[in-house]
């Protein structure tokens, strides 16, 4: 993992580097990368992170199942309004992260970081599709800074390297949340109330051999 002062701005520069690329920065740095480059970055704990690997056919697949199925199941409702990837999350605590999608029930509060640029403060339900590069980040570290976000109600996690999903969902208790996992695809897992059939997530889906 490189140490760097400052992230290049195009893409083609970036994929020359590491994978993984973290250093400190201040908030206000953060934004001000984030509106140079062309490719996403996130801020966790002070620091600037990017990474840079090839998104795989599955990862891909089931990002865009996912939303699919979510228009299906809630555009309907008139205050339910899901977003992709290009509209970022920050918490309380300054962090800004880009889930694979996300929704808000209600109105949507926004962060302006830029003319004409916002963040999303309020988001109801978190999701993250889990790729080799990302896994441990998105589990280890972004997971408990996502459930400190009041208004979340449901996180997510989808992996895209066999089928699973795992499902947290706040409980009535201060900072107990109840985790459910799903492997098989008979299974049902509900998502804000609605259901959702592993086979109907994963049709298609074909995952790739470990080298």
């Amino acid at each position: 993992m490189e140490t760097l002062v400052k992230l290049p701005q195009r893409w083609n520069e970036r994929w020359d580097l590491d994978e993984e690329i973290r250093y400190s920065a201040t908030f206000e740095e953060f934004w001000e990368t984030m509106a140079e480059c062309d490719y996403k970055v996130e801020y966790h704990n002070g620091q600037i992170v990017s990474f840079m690997s090839y998104a795989t056919d599955p990862h891909e697949l089931l990002v865009g199942k996912i939303l699919g199925i979510f228009y299906q199941l809630f555009d309907e409702h008139s205050n339910h309004f899901i977003y992709p990837s290009n509209r970022p999350v920050i918490t309380p605590g300054q962090n800004v992260y880009n889930p694979d999608a996300s929704m808000v029930i209600g109105k949507t509060k926004f962060f302006q970081y830029a003319r004409g640029r916002n963040a999303m403060t309020n988001p109801s339900l978190i999701v993250e599709v889990l790729s080799k590069s990302t896994k441990e980040y998105d589990l280890n570290e972004k997971l408990p800074v996502y459930k400190q976000i009041p208004s979340v109600q449901q996180i997510l996690y989808i992996d895209s390297l066999r089928m699973h999903v795992s499902s947290w969902l706040r409980t009535e208790v201060e900072n107990q949340w109840l985790n459910k996992d799903f492997f098989n695809e008979n299974e049902i897992f509900s998502v804000l109330g609605a259901e959702i059939s592993m086979k109907d997530l994963y049709r298609k889906v074909t995952f790739e051999q470990s080298a």
